[in-house]
């Protein structure tokens, strides 16, 4: 629980605002995600006649204690509380607020940093199912560099291809991703599409009684990589590739040149 006072003046405490870490409840989805965090006002007993009320709330989040600009996260969000002033100081006869009421707005009203610990927020259970983090993983993929089996001029167009799919210009992705496999197939000298086989004879792989499960592996799968990179440079394919074709070439060609620096 963490807790801060409401001032005025020269430090005179009227309420507090308190948040509990374990009610922080993620919202949104993955496209949109940000934090619930409730917020609970307490405005402490005034003398009779008297009432202190707080009218606008304004909230950001800072990665360390010190609120600078710098170490802000996210957006400063305000709330306005003018309406029936739902926060304000009680008397033990409780007086209402009327039209011949007189308002000041006292100065140097402030409200101290709020302290949220985040060990304490429930991650598993209230936030990332929210936000769509129980149906998505985060994956690293080493991006490729050459070797042996991969040359400079496919990791030159992988590059290019990255650079299309951060713009959403899935169609260019794909075409850039058949390019760097053309320029594989070109350095091994693949025939058929058979990658495995090439790269039993470059790294002397034996192929009897019959090819090696890896061999077996990149035969099949580099067909099925060849004929989607492909989809983007023939018709019908390039009317109807969807976000989806660019991401999994692209993503699946990057995870097979990760695979092929690998090899020895």
């Amino acid at each position: 629980m963490s807790e801060a006072a409401i001032t005025i003046g020269n430090g005179i405490p009227v309420g507090n605002v308190i948040v509990d870490p374990r009610a922080i409840k993620g919202a949104g989805s993955w496209y949109n995600p940000y934090l619930y965090i409730p917020i609970k006002i307490q405005m402490y007993a005034r003398n009779d006649g008297e009432h202190v009320a707080l009218i606008r709330l304004t909230a950001s989040l800072h990665l360390t204690e010190i609120i600078d600009i710098n170490n802000q996260f996210g957006d400063r969000v305000s709330y306005d509380l003018l309406y029936n002033m739902p926060n304000r100081s009680t008397v033990e006869q409780r007086a209402s607020i009327g039209l011949l009421s007189d308002f000041v707005y006292p100065w140097l009203a402030g409200i101290g940093t709020l302290r949220i610990e985040t060990a304490e927020m429930k991650w598993t259970e209230n936030i990332f199912p929210n936000i769509g983090y129980d149906r998505y993983r985060l994956v690293e993929v080493s991006l490729p560099t050459s070797d042996i089996l991969v040359p400079q001029e496919a990791i030159d167009y992988f590059q290019k291809a990255k650079k299309y799919y951060d713009e959403g210009n899935n169609i260019e992705c794909l075409r850039e991703c058949r390019l760097a496999l053309e320029e594989i197939e070109k350095h091994l000298s693949v025939q058929g599409h058979k990658l495995g086989t090439a790269i039993t004879k470059k790294l002397g792989w034996p192929d009897q009684p019959q090819l090696t499960e890896q061999a077996k592996f990149l035969d099949s799968t580099w067909v099925g990589l060849f004929m989607l990179a492909n989809a983007a440079s023939h018709t019908p394919s390039t009317r109807s590739l969807l976000p989806a074709d660019a991401y999994t070439g692209f993503l699946s060609i990057a995870v097979m040149l990760e695979y092929l620096g690998q090899l020895e």
